[in-house]
């Protein structure tokens, strides 16, 4: 991870502030809550700006648009706005 353009260790994190951008890419929704959710619960207290790709809607039982909001109501109570999620499904 990079700060201000400058790499840093743990002893550093306590004092970043929202300039710094991170970006989780997963494969499919819920990956972000089944694998990053500690991570991203940590960055987003840090005031870093979280972004998520995920690269499936879930369609493969023809639930896409229930997991599609399952994935934008899991990255809400994350702290990652709707708005900094993008859904691309690679088909």
């Amino acid at each position: 991870m990079l700060c201000r353009d400058k790499q840093f260790n743990s002893s550093q994190t306590s004092d970043l502030s929202g300039d710094v951008r991170a970006l989780f890419l997963t494969a499919h929704p819920d990956d972000e809550c089944m694998f990053f959710a500690p991570a991203i619960l940590r960055l987003v207290e840090l005031n870093v700006s979280v972004h998520l790709v995920c690269l499936s809607q879930g369609n493969y039982y023809n639930q896409g648009v229930q997991r599609r909001e399952e994935l934008l109501g899991s990255c809400a109570v994350l702290g990652i706005p709707a708005s900094r999620v993008t859904i691309h499904d690679c088909k």
